[in-house]
């Protein structure tokens, strides 16, 4: 086998990130953490500001059921805020594209 400098798939993450949840319409839905979404999905928001890609990314199986409700803008704000603030970050620190 080859040696590597890094091996990724060796690699776990240092602590497992607090649950994060909603209740819209009477239903719970659970988030994954925004560590733990795929860097495309990342990239996609803060390159594209593509909230959608990211609640889908985020919300997994469970998107379908949650886009069934009406949100209004401003609540998706307060989530997107509250979601990225338990993940420890901040919209200021969104990765940027690998290009810019």
């Amino acid at each position: 086998m080859t040696e590597v400098s890094l091996d990724l798939d060796a690699l776990a993450a240092d602590a497992a990130p607090e649950p994060f949840s909603v209740r819209l319409g009477g239903e719970t839905f659970a988030f994954t953490a925004f560590a733990d979404l795929d860097y495309r999905d990342q990239m996609a928001m803060a390159r594209n500001r593509d909230v959608d890609a990211y609640l889908r990314a985020a919300l997994g199986e469970q998107y379908d059921a949650f886009s069934a409700h009406s949100l209004p803008a401003w609540k998706l704000e307060k989530l997107v805020e509250a979601h990225l603030k338990a993940s420890g970050v901040s919209r200021g620190e969104l990765p940027a594209s690998p290009t810019s």
